[in-house]
């Protein structure tokens, strides 16, 4: 038999197709070779009788151009008999294994190729989808937990969610009587109960049902009965500490390519995620949904099973299913090579007998083989605790993971938001379960004793009963915490490296790793804590042909100043070769810095290493800041200083006469919109300049409105009329940022701040209690507490019944989440009483379940 290989190549004429023939002893095979990747978006297609070879078909790409020599070759007149043309020759078949030819949606959607798509299946392959390397696929008897959250906010558009509960459960029931998958799901879901069941839960799959937009995000609604926006980023950080290995998106727009492509942006935090382009009707989301559990259930992989629901809906005959063009809205994003989450069964139900498990395994350790070497070592001698610095992006995560998993230990991740005592403690008792005797366990539940303390005994018992490697990132942004972040981690220290008496150094134990950009103050040097920093040893100085000419002191000074982030030294490298006269600026910089050497050498045993080299990176970043800044004009430079990019001067008089010049507009909220619009245009221009030097991170160029607002207010040339207006303007400005932005928390207090200046209360306590119950999502309870003890101050001076109540409410929610349950009771009965005596059926409500909760 015959091996067919067939090889794209572009010529000038356009893409020809070549057939070479050679004998094979089994079967027949297809092999590609395409020397440039395939363009925007499209379609890989199958014989419907084929059997599923996802593996196969995430290697292929291909370029088909419509017109060309290729696409006459692949469609020679009669459209039905493709595939017969294809696959056959001599009247037997060819081929066993599926030919795959790459379509552009715009012929698909050609009524004349009906009969085509109808007999063949068709998979999705987006720009920018990875095949995962050193990705590695275990199987494992643990059930499958999946999670249906469902949100329908009042007043949006019906749903029938039973419907498409129903449908999803009808395709798993077997494996759920088999115990092979867990299913539940979560009715009329807001932020705070995702955050909670998914804390409880730790669901592999999480299934969204409910309202999307491309900008906005997933739509949910809060206790209040508010509208809610969740961004990709905010729900990125909820999931961020969840296992889930797919996230399915049944709502509009999330993966929208000109809105802000959610799904895309989420590939951070979950390895693989259906999202849809566009809006998508009701049924056919539902019937999508039934088609790809099904699917799933058989054993496919998330790909094959979003083919097969896109097959189903196609050639469905359901009249009122809206099948063109919605079976191409859902989009399958995936950061590597899509897997099976049920193991195929054997029995004759097709069922999954088990489910898929994938472990990352780190790769990038290249030129880190000396800091491995040295953490074993360290190990050996019986170092417990592992202080790793370094830039940003450089891997210190990634050695922590790739030692943990070399001395086979469970890798507990703790990120912003979960350290707390209260949570940590909870964490750590789930973990040691069952291994603690009554006695111990009692003493850790005790709430009569410090926190702190329970918490360092349970860090050590962690540590010795089921050791586990816990990995604290960015360490940095604990450090200020009033106090609290602080204690939480020397408590964690003092538990992972406190040694029993006569206890074996080489018992295995647990780990804990700290990672930070900067060295942090809190961690205190111990027997057992090692500190490392980590530097780029691999870099590629041939990378570009101005690296010739630079020194080997210059490339030792790129390395150490600019930390040795390749990216950078390209950038920096590339501008000094297109701007010869930077030269005089680079001298200027490395002479300033050898000064800042011979004062290291000549210093004081007072002055430590750290505040040097402080010293030398702020002038580092200065002098690169004023090569950048001889490029600029000087209505540029007072722009940039007036907006607070960065360190580039300029007076507080100019900068409050250019906030007036944008007041200046015939209304206030003109002007401020006007400021916001002129701003980007101009951040365009210049932040590329900032993002090539490494002087800030693409994800915080967004304009930055300074406090320098507050001196325009605090003028004695504006009548009382006019301060107000000018603050309600403010106010609308700051609001309307912070509700599109991501972590904008700052907006939304400058917000508060000028409506309280303009004594709008009932605005300005509303905005406030809805910012404090996002920080207690968020797990920023003590900033939460001080915005609801100043608003509760308000409500009693105003004599606000129910603001008082609903601010004594969320209150007692921050007491419950620290585990202070006796504060939270009282503050629950006082709103209890309040909602009582307003007949405020929902506040009664929710006080009497926070009751219950704390008692049962």
């Amino acid at each position: 038999m015959a091996k067919i290989e067939l090889s794209l190549r572009e010529v000038e004429r356009g893409i020809e197709v070549e057939w070479s023939s050679a004998k094979c002893r089994e079967k027949y095979e297809v092999e590609f070779s395409f020397r440039e990747p395939y363009r925007s978006s499209y379609y890989i297609l199958y014989p419907p009788s084929t059997p599923p070879t996802p593996c196969r078909a995430s290697r292929q790409r291909a370029v088909v151009e419509i017109g060309t020599s290729l696409f006459k070759a692949l469609f020679p007149g009669n459209k039905e008999e493709l595939w017969k043309e294809a696959v056959e020759g001599n009247g037997e078949i060819w081929v066993k294994m599926p030919i795959p030819f790459w379509i552009p949606i715009e012929l698909l959607r050609h009524p004349t190729y009906g009969p085509l798509a109808q007999s063949c299946a068709f998979v999705r392959m987006e720009d920018g989808v990875k095949t995962g390397v050193g990705k590695k696929v275990e199987a494992s008897a643990l059930p499958l937990r999946i999670l249906v959250a469902i949100s329908l906010p009042s007043g949006e558009g019906y749903f029938d969610y039973n419907k498409e509960c129903e449908g999803i459960q009808q395709a798993l029931s077997p494996l759920v009587r088999e115990k092979m998958v867990v299913l539940e799901f979560l009715r009329e879901c807001t932020r705070r109960l995702l955050q909670e069941f998914l804390d409880k839960f730790h669901p592999h799959v999480l299934f969204f049902a409910g309202h999307g937009n491309g900008k906005r995000g997933l739509l949910f609604e809060n206790e209040l009965g508010q509208r809610d926006w969740i961004s990709a980023g905010e729900l990125g950080e909820i999931l961020q500490t969840s296992p889930i290995q797919l996230l399915y998106l049944s709502s509009c727009q999330t993966a929208m390519e000109n809105g802000g492509n959610m799904a895309a942006q989420l590939l951070e935090h979950v390895p693989m995620i259906i999202g849809m382009s566009e809006t998508i009707g009701v049924e056919t989301s539902i019937h999508i949904a039934h088609s790809f559990f099904h699917s799933l259930a058989k054993g496919f992989s998330p790909s094959w099973a979003l083919q097969e629901a896109r097959h189903s809906l196609y050639s469905s005959p359901e009249p009122a299913l809206e099948k063109d063009p919605d079976w191409a809205l859902p989009r399958l994003y995936s950061s590597l090579s899509p897997y099976p989450l049920i193991a195929p069964g054997k029995g004759g139900d097709g069922q999954g007998k088990g489910r898929f498990i994938y472990h990352p395994d780190p790769n990038g350790f290249v030129g880190r083989r000396r800091e491995l070497r040295e953490l074993r070592k360290k190990i050996r001698q019986g170092k417990r605790v592992f202080a790793i610095y370094g830039i940003g992006g450089i891997g210190k995560s990634r050695l922590a993971q790739q030692i943990a998993e070399e001395e086979k230990l469970p890798i507990l991740d703790l990120k912003k938001g979960e350290v707390h005592a209260a949570l940590l403690l909870e964490k750590f008792l789930s973990l040691l379960e069952n291994h603690l005797d009554p006695v111990e366990k009692a003493m850790l539940k005790d709430g009569g004793r410090d926190i702190y303390q329970r918490l360092e005994r349970a860090a050590h018992c962690l540590s010795l009963c089921t050791p586990h490697a816990v990995i604290l990132h960015d360490l940095e942004e604990y450090e200020g915490r009033e106090g609290e972040g602080d204690e939480c981690l020397l408590a964690l220290q003092r538990g992972f490296a406190k040694q029993e008496p006569h206890q074996e150094r080489e018992k295995k134990r647990g780990l804990l790793f700290l990672t930070s950009r900067l060295r942090v103050p809190t961690i205190t040097e111990c027997e057992d804590l090692y500190l490392g920093s980590l530097v780029e040893h691999s870099l590629k100085y041939d990378r570009h042909a101005v690296y010739h000419t630079l020194t080997k002191g210059d490339l030792q000074f790129l390395q150490r100043e600019i930390g040795g982030n390749p990216r950078a030294i390209e950038w920096i490298a590339r501008a000094l070769e297109a701007e010869p006269s930077s030269w005089e600026s680079w001298e200027r910089i490395r002479e300033s810095t050898k000064e800042v050497e011979k004062e290291r050498i000549g210093e004081s045993t007072e002055r430590t290493k750290e505040v040097v080299e402080e010293q030398k990176l702020r002038l580092v970043e200065n002098m690169c800041l004023q090569i950048l800044a001889e490029k600029l004009s000087s209505e540029e430079q007072r722009f940039l200083g007036f907006l607070g990019v960065y360190k580039i001067p300029i007076s507080k008089e100019g900068a409050l006469c250019q906030m007036r010049e944008f007041l200046g507009k015939p209304t206030l909220q003109q002007g401020w919109r006007d400021l916001a619009g002129e701003a980007q245009r101009r951040w365009r221009g210049y932040s590329l300049g900032y993002q090539r030097l490494q002087l800030i991170k693409i994800e915080e160029m967004w304009l930055e409105v300074q406090p320098l607002v507050g001196d325009y207010f605090a003028t004695e040339f504006l009548t009382p009329e006019e301060r107000k207006r000018a603050h309600l303007a403010a106010a609308e400005f700051f609001s309307s940022r912070g509700k599109n932005k991501s972590a904008s928390v700052e907006d939304l207090e400058w917000a508060i701040f000028h409506l309280r200046k303009a004594e709008e209360w009932k605005l300005s306590e509303s905005l406030a209690l809805a910012l404090a119950e996002r920080l207690i999502g968020w797990g920023e309870w003590k900033r939460a507490e001080e915005h609801l003890e100043k608003s509760l101050s308000i409500f009693k001076r105003l004599e606000d019944q129910s603001g008082i109540a609903t601010s004594l409410h969320q209150i007692g929610m921050i007491h419950e989440k620290r585990g202070e349950y006796e504060e939270a009771l009282e503050c629950y009965q006082k709103s209890l009483a309040i909602f009582e005596r307003l007949e405020d059926q929902r506040g009664i409500a929710k006080s009497l379940g926070q009751i219950w909760i704390i008692h049962y």
